[in-house]
């Protein structure tokens, strides 16, 4: 199936930045490869940062670029040319890739404010992730008590809605506190608000919970839906990314009033747990699966990609109505 002609929806996107005119090729690479773009640090030595470069995901992006920029496939030919391209200023550079990917609107996860000038750069409607996490782990370094933080939360999330525009919430609670999702109530979230407060992984758990079930709640007040993030998008599988199995969110949507109201997307996609997504989406009308990071992520399973793709594609297809599927090019 061919999207060429498609107008499409970038639904997670980063910053643009208009300073980076010229880069060198590890440069490219850190930049784009944002799992690894604090580096280097104490965390590996400089020449293993310098193999960065040769990542699987790192010389996917390298073909697809000499493909769009008609250069020789290697990242000094592509970096070259893309410095070339750019001298003329970012935002022309800019506007030629969204063209050519035929992207008429952008959803951004970054905490730039409304109004800063990086968001004219993006070409078309730009629309917003509030970021549920930082929200989260401020109010309770913040807050006093679990009452405070819940009530301080729901108030700047729905302000971020009705007032400012913002169209979705993201969280990572996989990543975090892995996708064992269970119910916690009020009461509990109190009892383990002090020991979360303290930095205790168990409590702040436990009072997570509590608030992505808010959240949840909250998301069909204000009609927006959460993006979960569920992928991998480069680092060494930060936090509990193992353990992202969307199955093991099942009993929490299932068994948790009101859960199957709220529209959940299931962001990035995570190997191995793909078809594990695309069961969920199968079997549930408000579950959608978010396949940006599936071609550059999982070259090295190619051509087990292709099975990937008609799996999502039949599960979908064969429960009229049920989720859907999103691609980015």
């Amino acid at each position: 199936m061919s999207i060429e002609k498609f107008p499409l929806f970038d639904n997670h996107s980063h910053p643009l930045d208009a300073d980076k005119i010229n880069l060198t090729p590890d440069e490219l690479v850190r930049v784009w490869l944002h799992g690894y773009r604090d580096m280097p640090d104490k965390t590996a030595s400089p020449e293993l940062q310098h193999h960065i470069r040769n990542l699987g995901c790192v010389t996917t992006m390298v073909y697809q670029m000499s493909k769009l920029f008609g250069c020789p496939c290697t990242l000094e030919a592509v970096t070259d040319e893309r410095n070339r391209r750019t001298a003329g200023g970012a935002k022309p550079y800019i506007d030629d890739l969204y063209q050519k990917g035929n992207i008429h609107a952008s959803l951004l996860d970054s905490d730039l404010p409304y109004g800063d000038k990086r968001l004219d750069l993006f070409p078309g409607i730009v629309l917003r992730h509030i970021q549920m996490d930082p929200i989260f782990f401020g109010l309770l370094k913040e807050c006093g008590d679990y009452a405070s933080l819940l009530g301080a939360y729901k108030k700047q999330i729905s302000a971020m809605v009705k007032e400012q525009g913002y169209a979705s919430i993201k969280c990572h609670v996989g990543e975090l506190f892995t996708m064992h999702v269970f119910y916690v109530s009020e009461s509990e979230a109190e009892r383990s608000f002090t020991g979360a407060k303290q930095g205790d992984k168990k409590d702040q758990r436990i009072v997570y919970y509590a608030i992505f079930h808010q959240t949840m709640l909250l998301a069909q007040e204000l009609d927006v839906p959460i993006h979960v993030h569920s992928g991998i998008t480069g680092g060494h599988w930060n936090g509990e990314m193992y353990d992202c199995d969307p199955y093991h969110l099942a009993p929490f949507l299932r068994d948790t009033p009101n859960m199957l109201n709220t529209k959940l997307v299931l962001l990035h996609s995570n190997s191995p747990f793909i078809p594990s997504e695309a069961m969920v989406s199968h079997m549930s009308p408000h579950v959608w699966v978010d396949l940006a990071w599936v071609y550059p992520w999982y070259r090295c399973l190619l051509p087990s990609v292709s099975r990937i793709l008609s799996a999502l594609l039949q599960r979908v297809k064969s429960c009229s109505g049920a989720g859907s599927i999103t691609f980015r090019k």
